[in-house]
């Protein structure tokens, strides 16, 4: 019984995705002041600690 309704369930959502010719792709990024505050923030690390290609 427990099988049956797996592969029921399995065939359903099959089904649904299969019909769903419509979608759309989102691409979530962050805002330009938080973009900002990240590149200060590296910016400060690199003084005081030095980058990488200095070593």
């Amino acid at each position: 019984m427990r099988k049956a309704l797996l592969v029921l369930l399995v065939v359903l959502v099959s089904a649904a995705f299969m019909f769903a010719a419509e979608f759309h792709i989102g691409v979530v990024t962050g805002t330009v002041s938080q973009s900002e505050d990240d590149l200060r923030g590296a910016e400060a690390l690199i003084k005081k600690y030095g980058d990488a290609a200095s070593g």
